[in-house]
């Protein structure tokens, strides 16, 4: 019995193959963020980071798919899946407001550090 089996989730194939495919789905949109794609999506946002965040959900879906299979073998294997899996949820979590300059892309820090050196236009 799996760790999610414990807590008494039982996720049947189905879900488990549409979970998936949203993640992969929101994975590739979020990789294509971090490549410089659709910067205008970021004028609309929140934060910056939350641009990039749809990587890290992505990436944290799809781990917890597979921690879910994992733990129809083993409970220890299950664990093992488990940790990365929720370290990219943490990072998933937090990238809705703020993400740390070494997981920010190139291309996004020096932009950011061209608008710095620009003087601020004076009424």
């Amino acid at each position: 019995m799996g760790l999610l089996a414990a807590s008494g989730s039982n996720l049947s194939a189905g879900t488990l193959i549409a979970v998936a495919a949203f993640s992969a789905l929101v994975l590739r949109g979020g990789v294509r963020h971090y490549r410089g794609r659709n910067r205008w999506v970021m004028r609309w946002l929140p934060s910056e980071a939350a641009y990039f965040g749809t990587a890290w959900f992505g990436a944290a879906g799809l781990l917890m798919v597979l921690c879910a299979l994992a733990g129809k073998v083993s409970v220890v294997l299950e664990a093992i899946v488990a940790v990365p899996a929720l370290a990219v949820l943490a990072i998933a979590i937090v990238s809705t407001f703020w993400l740390p300059a070494r997981l920010l892309p190139g291309w996004y820090l020096a932009e950011a550090r061209t608008r710095a050196r620009q003087p601020k236009p004076t009424a």
